[in-house]
């Protein structure tokens, strides 16, 4: 398969994509009138002489258990990227080495003969992509700004990333697993139940679809548009029996407890 530009890959690989935006806290209903205490689970208490409010070290460690990291939110942001790279580079094992370790075992190693449809389409993605936009797709990818949402799930080694509906291209949710023992490793936990063919008629379903004359002429939108498209045979709404996934914790309990963050994919250093 052909490979992208290695000097940006290895730049997007180690850190070099910064994550922005503003924070939006989305609290409990069971922390609105007072403070959260006492041995159950959603019992209220009110600061007083007997019961002291949370020191400021305890704050700081509740915080760190809801949100997530600058350098997870970095390291998602890479992840994403060596996807959409893939996806459009045609490097399907690429792909594969961004998923959760149990999901990389179920797939196992793509035989590129399974896969000359698909690279024959976007190498005329890619063709078509630089004469629309006068730039290569990766090199363009380098400085977009692809808007998504970062939710923290109960468990702190699980999030959800979002990217908002654009030109006429629908939602996409992924969700995200900490594989990491002694720092952070965040991953593409896809189902259970998508297998090596699953994925090859998906990737490929994908490509087919995205017609670059009816891309936006805008390329920061068309960047967009084109991340929802390749990323929607990752996502949770694509998969059959959604409640078994390898993180062992489905989406609408993930929603239980979230902590949201406006973010973007861009460089940190133009």
């Amino acid at each position: 398969m052909k490979h992208l530009n290695k000097s940006i890959c290895s730049a997007l690989m180690t850190g070099a994509l910064a994550v922005t935006g503003s924070a939006v806290a989305q609290e409990r209903d069971s922390l609105q009138g007072g403070l959260q205490g006492g041995d159950r689970p959603g019992q209220h208490m009110q600061a007083n002489d007997s019961q002291q409010s949370p020191s400021a070290y305890e704050r700081a460690r509740m915080q760190d258990r809801s949100t997530v990291s600058e350098d997870s939110k970095q390291e998602i942001a890479g992840t994403l990227t060596d996807v959409l790279q893939g996806a459009m580079g045609g490097d399907v094992e690429s792909i594969v080495d961004t998923f959760a370790e149990a999901d990389r075992e179920r797939i196992g190693d793509q035989r590129e003969d399974d896969y000359a449809a698909f690279n024959a389409r976007t190498s005329s993605l890619r063709d078509a992509w630089q004469q629309k936009y006068q730039q290569s797709f990766e090199d363009g990818l380098a400085t977009a700004a692809i808007p998504f949402q970062v939710e923290r799930g109960v468990e702190s080694k699980q999030a959800r990333i979002s990217i908002p509906a654009a030109g006429g291209a629908q939602a996409v949710q992924l969700q995200f697993i900490d594989e990491g023992v002694l720092k952070t490793t965040w991953r593409v936990d896809v189902s259970n139940s998508l297998t090596a063919d699953q994925l090859r008629q998906r990737l490929s379903s994908a490509v087919a679809q995205i017609d670059p004359s009816a891309l936006p002429s805008d390329a920061k939108t068309a960047y967009h548009v084109a991340a929802l498209q390749l990323l929607a045979p990752l996502s949770s709404a694509s998969a059959v029996g959604i409640e078994g996934r390898s993180g062992n914790q489905d989406l609408s309990t993930m929603e239980q407890d979230l902590e949201v963050e406006e973010r973007s994919v861009q460089p940190a250093i133009r």
